[in-house]
C-alpha cells in the first residue's frame, strides 16, 4: 500500500472539523498532526478566511467552525464522495 501526504486542503478540512465544538490551540495541533509553529500558520489562513473564529472562554482561546467553515466542510465532503476511489495498486498500461 502507498502512503500518501496530506495536501493544504485537506489539513484545513480536518483543523475546521475538529473545531466544530470548540477546541484549544493543543487539540488542534493533534487534530492537524502539525507542530505548534504550523499550526499557528494555518490558524492564521482559518481566521483570515472566516472558517474558524477565535473566542475567549474565561482565560481560554478557542477556536470555533464558523457557518461558512461547516459550508465548506459540506462542500468538501461532497468534492471528495464524486472522486474515484484510493487505489492500492499503480494502473497498469495493457
Amino acid at each position: 500500500m502507498h502512503s500518501r501526504h496530506r495536501g493544504q486542503i485537506e489539513i484545513i478540512r480536518e483543523l475546521v472539523a475538529s473545531s466544530r465544538p470548540g477546541v484549544r490551540i493543543t487539540h488542534l495541533m493533534h487534530a492537524g498532526n502539525l507542530c505548534y509553529a504550523s499550526v499557528l500558520d494555518y490558524v492564521d489562513l482559518l481566521l483570515k478566511s472566516r472558517l474558524v473564529e477565535e473566542r475567549f472562554l474565561g482565560d481560554s482561546k478557542m477556536y470555533f467552525a464558523t457557518g461558512k467553515g461547516l459550508e465548506f466542510l459540506r462542500a468538501f465532503d461532497e468534492a471528495e464522495s464524486l472522486t474515484l476511489p484510493e487505489i492500492d495498486q499503480p494502473f497498469v498500461v495493457r
